[in-house]
């Protein structure tokens, strides 16, 4: 045998060594991450993980539009008063209160409550809004009021149409003042409207929080806790 031969039975040789190594390599990597994965679940490809919400975070929300809605009551029942003057300035007061609601409700978010109870908030949070607008309009239609007696009474009205009847037109003055008078009787009808509207928007929305209530106390187990949500 030549020299030629033997160069060549050694490289065939390294040549063998070197992939039996990569081999070996391979399979130890191989071995590994197969440890690794041991252990770990398998998680079908459709699978979800279902989120897991806190009863007591649950309860303590509903239990935070119970007490705000009772807050928005006591402000409601405020007594009437047959001042002009003052109901203006109690209805300017209700409707900052009420701005003051919606927003306590409106920006409401905890991840540990459960989405059936944070659904009750942004609508809850939507009728003190609206409810705060309509006090606005309130104030703003008894300082109508309050206008429309000053420039209507006192000496100078007489006078005004002692002028007026001089000049051929005696029943003028009287005329406008009741034309006046129609308008604001008919703002107080859309008020009052508007009111029997959000009272009835509150009265579903009460229904709506005690059936949340009722389900969500079978689910959490807090059946005898459910009655402090919204007492």
């Amino acid at each position: 045998m030549n020299d030629p031969f033997w160069k060549i039975v050694a490289i065939a040789t390294i040549g063998l060594l070197v992939a039996i190594v990569v081999l070996l390599i391979l399979v130890l990597r191989r071995r590994r991450t197969h440890e690794a994965l041991v252990g770990v679940p398998a998680v079908s490809a459709g699978s979800q993980l279902v989120p897991q919400y806190s009863g007591e975070a649950t309860l303590t929300a509903l239990q935070m539009i119970g007490e705000v809605d009772a807050s928005f009551i006591e402000a409601v029942n405020i007594g009437s008063t047959e001042s002009m003057e003052q109901n203006v300035v109690q209805h300017r007061q209700l409707a900052q209160a009420c701005n003051g609601f919606a927003a306590k409700l409106g920006f409401f978010a905890d991840a540990d409550v459960d989405p059936k109870a944070v659904a009750l908030f942004r609508p809850f949070a939507e009728l003190y809004r609206q409810y705060a607008e309509l006090c606005s309009d309130f104030s703003a239609y008894f300082e109508r009021i309050i206008e429309c007696d000053s420039r209507n009474t006192g000496i100078g009205v007489f006078i005004e149409g002692a002028i007026r009847g001089a000049l051929g037109d005696p029943f003028g003055k009287r005329r406008e003042v009741q034309a006046e008078h129609r308008e604001l009787d008919s703002e107080s009808d859309e008020l009052q409207k508007r009111l029997d509207t959000l009272l009835g928007v509150r009265n579903g929305l009460l229904e709506s929080l005690n059936t949340t209530v009722a389900r969500l106390a079978v689910k959490y187990e807090w059946e005898m806790e459910k009655d402090s949500a919204h007492s």
